[in-house]
């Protein structure tokens, strides 16, 4: 299988500026493969848009699947810059770790990550993906979505439970994400970890969709016993995020 994706990469690779076409015998001439191996990897790709086969000259291009990608990656790395000075403030002010997370297909996905000051502190990694139901951050992000894309991404999906705390109940989880829009913002306490709590809020572009959350997280007995405060702040920090991703177009 690792094999498999390996080559995939490399006829992705293969796609430059300078060489933005690739007939089957050329690309598997370069890269050292029999043809049929090129066809394989190239058919694909095809099947999934990541490249596309020219009507004319009958060559490979890249497919609009890849802009898609390209699309999720200027996005992600806009929010970042809009939010890095937030989430400092955030941290400084709370004294926890702050988080910031998209969506990314059926699951969210942490782009940056400040920990806190505190000697016990919640840390992660960017790039740790979590599931629609568990974590204030994912929640926030999925509870805002359109109904039909939740309906989509729990159509047969088993809840898993990492803790005795996650929501494993799809009516349950319907009824948290109502919770969450009704009142801005996500709690998760004990959900993915036992020990550890969380308050997620929702950044907004100029048209008001969200697009990313920025979470405030840290021991659960610190979350819960300071919740009041570290809603305000996140309240008044994730606003000032959001109202700085309208102002630049993002």
């Amino acid at each position: 299988m690792l094999k498999t994706v390996d080559k995939a990469l490399d006829v992705l690779e293969a796609f430059t500026s300078d060489k933005p076409e690739w007939g089957v015998t050329e690309l598997g001439h370069h890269l050292g493969w029999d043809k049929s191996v090129a066809q394989r990897v190239l058919a694909t790709l095809e099947a999934r848009g990541y490249v596309a086969r020219s009507a004319r000259t009958r060559g490979y291009r890249l497919g609009l699947a890849v802009l898609g990608l390209a699309d999720v990656v200027n996005r992600t790395l806009d929010v970042r810059e809009a939010s890095r000075e937030g989430m400092a403030e955030l941290v400084g002010r709370t004294g926890e770790s702050a988080l910031l997370t998209v969506v990314a297909g059926d699951e969210a996905v942490c782009v940056d990550a400040l920990d806190g000051p505190r000697a016990i502190k919640y840390s992660t990694r960017v790039g740790m993906r979590v599931p629609p139901h568990v974590g204030a951050g994912s929640k926030v992000l999925f509870a805002f979505r359109p109904a039909e894309e939740i309906e989509a991404f729990l159509s047969g999906r088993e809840l898993e439970a990492f803790t005795e705390g996650t929501i494993v109940d799809r009516g349950d989880l319907l009824e948290e994400y109502a919770r969450i829009r009704a009142r801005g913002v996500a709690f998760s306490l004990g959900e993915l970890d036992p020990e550890v709590g969380a308050i997620g809020f929702p950044l907004r572009d100029r048209l008001g969709a969200v697009v990313a959350a920025v979470t405030v997280v840290g021991p659960k007995s610190r979350i819960v016993g300071e919740q009041a405060r570290l809603e305000r702040t996140l309240r008044e920090i994730g606003g000032r995020i959001s109202s700085g991703l309208a102002a630049g177009g993002s």
